[in-house]
């Protein structure tokens, strides 16, 4: 991607800038072994088991744009589709399939609002911008194991709000950060292989 490179070692996703001399891992939201990359422009995809994960940010992020039912064996770009061949199970013949760029990202974290199957809904913080509490709100369809988690711009993790299982209902949780300093930052809410990242502002 321009001068940047990307590869998979070890099951993980590794980035670097200065044309392989170093190397750090970036694989804040990938929850499981990756096995393959492919990229369109200032999109990486990743796949994750039976998933394809997405980042719109170098790596910095992950988030999951779906997947199959069979073992996706490669996966390439092609236009505006991304192309999967699928090593399907003895009844059913190896196939490509493709599928619409545009249904699986988008272009800009704060309107990351699809629908999730897992069953959740998180909604944007409130107030925001805050300064220093903010409340952080989600729904939960069913009892799932929950993390919700904040990173700053980099993708470094900073806090770990919730960790654990919650029953289903709505659900508040309060993040205090008087010890933070002003800026962006993101939670990310993961029930499951599924999660959503929201953007919020922390103006003192």
């Amino acid at each position: 991607m321009d001068t940047t490179l990307f590869a998979v070692a070890d099951s993980k996703v590794f980035r670097s800038d200065d044309n392989s001399k170093n190397w750090k891992e970036v694989n804040n939201g990938l929850i499981s072994a990756v096995s393959l990359l492919a990229v369109s422009d200032t999109i990486i995809y990743a796949r994750v088991e039976r998933d394809i994960y997405y980042s719109l940010n170098g790596g910095l992020e992950w988030w999951n744009g779906g997947g199959v039912e069979y073992g996706i064996q490669c996966m390439e770009v092609g236009g505006k589709y991304l192309f999967l061949g699928i090593g399907a199970p003895f009844f059913i013949p190896n196939t490509v399939w493709r599928r619409p760029l545009s249904e699986m990202t988008t272009t800009d974290i704060k309107d990351n609002n699809r629908p999730f199957p897992s069953g959740f809904e998180l909604y944007q913080n409130y107030p925001n911008p805050f300064n220093p509490i903010t409340n952080i709100k989600f729904n939960l369809f069913k009892r799932s194991f929950v993390y919700l988690k904040v990173f700053d711009s980099m993708g470094r993790e900073i806090a770990t709000l919730v960790s654990g299982e919650l029953i289903a209902g709505k659900h508040t949780i309060i993040w205090n950060a008087s010890e933070m300093s002003s800026g962006v930052y993101f939670y990310r809410l993961q029930v499951g292989m599924q999660s959503e990242t929201k953007k919020l502002i922390l103006l003192k």
